[in-house]
């Protein structure tokens, strides 16, 4: 009977049991009305084509049949009807959207050079008006009157800008970008309601850290410059839509200029320097007479030479001092001056070794390269002339002996060279060797503090290495108010220390959360207390457990100075 029955309802069955995994089986009803007063959701008014309204927030309950029972107007952002965010907005106002642009560099956090990769962290600001907004603002009075009685800017959440256009800026030379977050991104959105000269403005903020492209030259490492070109322009609309410019109140700015390794400026920011206008023009064949309105500036990176003269110049020249103090020691200790040029020698060129596994990998000559190779032929020419001194002392040694053996017996050859009397071949090859030994001191030591001489001011005059000027417009510099020195920095951070006769150290907060128990916390739990029925505490009863509270917060944080 049981087979027959689900033989002939099989399909049934099945499709309830599909039904009911899908959608959950039905709870009972006091289940229902229990999670329907604890779920309470976020939900986005947003204005859709028809109706022209968007506000701010609404929380909405579930147990309320859809009822709001009640607004968090943080803003609201009045969009046209039939607003196409895949359209640029110009509204019949304008021709052209008009972007400001302006670029905080917080830090260079990193420079690659063998990858010519500069990591930049910053703070990147763009304010366009989007004219079809901006229309309709003007024209709404709803939104007229909730301004005027509003904020003269409104702080929007970053989920707006999926709702509205964006314009397409970009660095040609970005090779990726990362948003800086921890629990959301960071990002700054913001409706300027109020302004005299933008109203309606859409202002962009975000924290991003760039990794940027540089095309460097190490021709006179390591006292070289680098000059990093940035180029900012729309990436598919052109001047005739699209005009970028620099915000007036703030275009670039460096906000940290040196590191452990490098010193860092920012410089020649254009158009507002000796340009009026700057376009990039399209030569592709496809695109050919596309002028893209352009931004730029130069991101300039000094190495800090002190470490690169520390370790490698100086040790190089104590080596060579060393060699050329051999010099010095008596004709007749020649394996000890060879021995010790052949060990600084190995020793200078171990050093080369390791300061080309630190240099930049490239193809071309460095000024490092010549230095090292200069100091290696020098330590060499010493080794060579103490190698051709020993070499007359032996030849003029072996001539004479031979000299010898011809005019004396066996005993007295052994007796010693004072009984030979050198022939004129004798005499010239030890005549050599003092001349050698007489000037080669001198030579040594001039051939090289010229070489120290020209090699230095070639490297500083033609890497223009102390032409180094950065602007306090564009760079954090130290500057002097009132004969204190300060500095235009991005953030300034100030510090209020404790009074001497305080008792307690307690901090700002401690107060700040007095001031929210007193003026939120309690007036909130007599409010239910008092719907409960169960009466209040009164004002003498409120200040007691209040003063113990915070004496007892007191002791917790602070101690006696």
């Amino acid at each position: 009977m049981w087979v027959q029955f689900f033989r002939h309802r099989a399909p049934a069955v099945v499709t309830i049991v599909i039904f009911l995994l899908g959608n959950g089986f039905p709870s009972t009803k006091s289940e229902t009305a229990e999670n329907s007063l604890h779920k309470v959701k976020l939900v986005r008014n947003i204005r859709d084509s028809h109706s022209g309204q968007l506000f701010g927030d609404a929380v909405e309950t579930e147990n309320n049949m859809g009822k709001k029972a009640g607004k968090d107007l943080v803003g609201f952002l009045p969009l046209p009807p039939g607003y196409n965010k895949l359209v640029i907005p110009l509204g019949n106002v304008s021709k052209e959207i008009f972007v400001m642009v302006h670029l905080s560099i917080r830090e260079v956090t990193d420079v690659d050079y063998n990858n010519g990769i500069i990591e930049l962290d910053t703070e990147l600001g763009i304010t366009w008006i989007d004219w079809e907004v901006w229309k309709f603002f003007i024209e709404d009075e709803e939104a007229q009157k909730k301004a005027a009685d509003g904020p003269e800017e409104i702080t929007l959440d970053a989920e707006f800008l999926k709702q509205i256009w964006k314009p397409d800026i970009f660095i040609e030379e970005m090779e990726s970008v990362e948003s800086t977050s921890i629990l959301t991104k960071l990002v700054n959105l913001r409706f300027l309601v109020k302004n005299p000269v933008m109203p309606g403005a859409i202002t962009f903020e975000a924290r991003q850290t760039f990794k940027v492209r540089c095309d460097m030259n190490f021709e006179y490492y390591p006292a070289d410059i680098q000059v990093c070109p940035m180029n900012i322009r729309s990436y598919s609309y052109t001047q005739e839509q699209l005009f970028v410019l620099w915000n007036p109140s703030q275009s670039v700015f460096l906000d940290q200029t040196e590191d452990s390794n490098y010193d860092f400026q920012v410089s020649d920011v254009e158009p507002g320097g000796r340009l009026y206008e700057m376009f990039t023009k399209s030569q592709a064949p496809c695109c050919q007479h596309r002028n893209y309105s352009t931004l730029s500036f130069n991101l300039q990176m000094r190495r800090n030479i002190n470490y690169h003269f520390v370790q490698t110049c100086l040790p190089s020249i104590l080596l060579i001092l060393i060699t050329w103090l051999c010099f010095l020691l008596p004709p007749d200790m020649v394996e000890v001056r060879i021995g010790i040029s052949m060990t600084t020698l190995l020793t200078l060129t171990a050093m080369f070794g390791a300061v080309r596994e630190q240099s930049p990998q490239v193809s071309y000559t460095m000024a490092i390269d010549i230095w090292m190779v200069f100091c290696m032929f020098l330590l060499f020419l010493a080794l060579v002339l103490f190698t051709f001194i020993y070499w007359l002392r032996r030849k003029s040694r072996e001539d004479a002996e031979k000299e010898n053996s011809a005019k004396l017996d066996s005993n007295e050859a052994e007796s010693g060279l004072e009984l030979v009397r050198p022939d004129l071949k004798t005499r010239t090859y030890t005549g050599l060797g003092k001349n050698i030994k007489k000037y080669s001191f001198w030579s040594f030591a001039i051939i090289f503090i010229t070489f120290l001489t020209l090699y230095g001011t070639w490297l500083i005059v033609a890497s223009d290495y102390y032409a180094w000027d950065p602007s306090p417009k564009y760079n954090s510099l130290p500057t002097l108010e009132n004969g204190t020195e300060t500095e235009n920095r991005l953030f300034s951070r100030e510090e209020t220390e404790f009074k001497p006769t305080s008792k307690k150290k307690v901090v700002e907060s401690t107060f700040r959360f007095k001031d929210i128990f007193k003026h939120v916390i309690f007036p909130k739990l007599q409010e239910l207390e008092a719907k409960r029925g169960g009466g209040s505490e009164s004002e003498e009863e409120y200040v007691e457990s209040e003063e113990t509270t915070m004496a007892s917060i007191t002791e917790k944080i602070g101690d006696d100075p």
